[in-house]
């Protein structure tokens, strides 16, 4: 739920201002490749993120249950 609630704030902020300042043109075509390429790139970000995460949360669990 909150994945997409950023997602959707995200896009919405980045497309006005791109097409506010004129760095795309306000075109149906240009308008579904640039979510295309949105979506992709902020799930790619998300699931390095999340494997990263992921990574060092078993890390500091290992050396937590080593401590004890």
């Amino acid at each position: 739920k909150s994945l997409i609630c950023h997602l959707g704030s995200i896009y919405l902020a980045y497309l006005l201002c791109y097409i506010v300042n004129r760095w795309i043109p306000f075109d149906i075509m240009v308008i579904l490749i640039f979510t295309l390429i949105f979506i992709v790139t902020y799930f790619v970000i998300w699931i390095i993120v999340y494997l990263c995460t992921k990574k060092v949360t078993k890390k500091l669990n290992k050396k937590l249950k080593i401590d004890k």
